[in-house]
């Protein structure tokens, strides 16, 4: 590479000039050597002990190669010698947290916003932090000032979704989730989440299309029973003249989950309406026989008297 063959040219003709030093660790940073880098940030802080940014980038190297607590003792030096300096706070808050230091993090990212209120990046993993430690009206907060300073930052709506949807504001939640996958369609968590709101909104077509829309993006991400729930949910909504409609929900429901009792139960009530009698008994049968304490077995097994007596 040429900077690098520069900064080595310089370095022969100047081996204490620290510049040439932090340049060529600079150079083989971008071209990832880590290692490399590390070991000329290292004669940087040698010739130059008191220059922070040499710190501060060897200090995240350090991390990036797996050197997690190195990384946050040269942080700490870092910060100890430019105080000031909201980003290197920043990078410290980041290492403290990859250690499971949520406090100090969270301490550290205050600290940043102090410096600098313009730093939408903190004010957004301050506030995803602040929820998961259980601080959800400081998360709330902070989620909302990032999205303030950045609308387009995809991570803080869905973040602020999230939040707002444990603090069971539905159309809250509902909003920022939809913010979250105008801005980034193919955001599997976005849907995921999205579909939960529209669960308890009783959205059971919204849940539907969320949940598939779901699966296709992320076909590890399992959702077989809640789907499952919602057509059946759909079905008992649907009006008597969705009669079909209502038991292709319930066909579905059970080709997912086929031992559903709501679904059996449903589909059983749906086949007796249309009075196809043996069908409507091999539901009942198969009803009692996956949930025999079900709070409906009663009128099941009395259906099935009356059907047995038709005979």
């Amino acid at each position: 590479d040429a900077a690098i063959a520069d900064y080595s040219l310089a370095i022969d003709l100047a081996p204490k000039s620290a510049a040439a030093w932090a340049g060529r660790a600079y150079a083989r940073d971008r071209k990832k050597d880590y290692r490399a880098a590390i070991a000329d940030y290292t004669r940087t802080i040698e010739l130059a002990p008191r220059g922070g940014i040499a710190w501060q980038n060897r200090g995240l190297l350090k991390a990036r190669i797996g050197d997690e607590r190195g990384g946050l003792a040269d942080l700490d030096r870092a910060v100890e010698l430019d105080p000031r300096k909201a980003r290197t706070v920043a990078d410290r808050a980041r290492a403290r947290f990859a250690l499971h230091d949520e406090a100090g993090a969270i301490a550290d990212f205050g600290r940043a916003i102090e410096l600098d209120p313009s730093d939408e990046e903190s004010w957004r993993v301050r506030g995803m932090l602040r929820g998961q430690a259980g601080d959800t009206q400081g998360g709330i907060a902070d989620l909302r000032k990032a999205v303030e300073l950045d609308p387009k930052d995809r991570d803080a709506w869905h973040g602020l979704g999230v939040l707002l949807f444990r603090m069971q504001d539905g159309p809250g939640a509902l909003g920022a989730f939809d913010r979250s996958i105008a801005l980034d369609p193919s955001h599997a968590r976005s849907y995921a989440e999205r579909a939960l709101t529209k669960v308890n909104m009783q959205d059971w077509e919204g849940t539907i299309a969320d949940i598939e829309k779901t699966r296709e993006l992320a076909p590890s991400m399992t959702f077989e029973p809640l789907l499952a729930r919602a057509y059946v949910q759909r079905a008992a909504s649907r009006s008597s003249a969705e009669l079909e409609d209502a038991l292709a929900d319930l066909d579905r429901a059970l080709a997912i989950d086929p031992r559903s009792p709501a679904a059996l139960f449903g589909r059983a009530e749906l086949r007796l309406q249309r009075g196809e009698t043996w069908a409507a008994r091999a539901d009942y049968e198969r009803f009692l026989e996956v949930a025999p304490g079900h709070p409906e077995a009663s009128s099941a097994r009395r259906k099935l008297v009356e059907l047995e007596s038709r005979k």
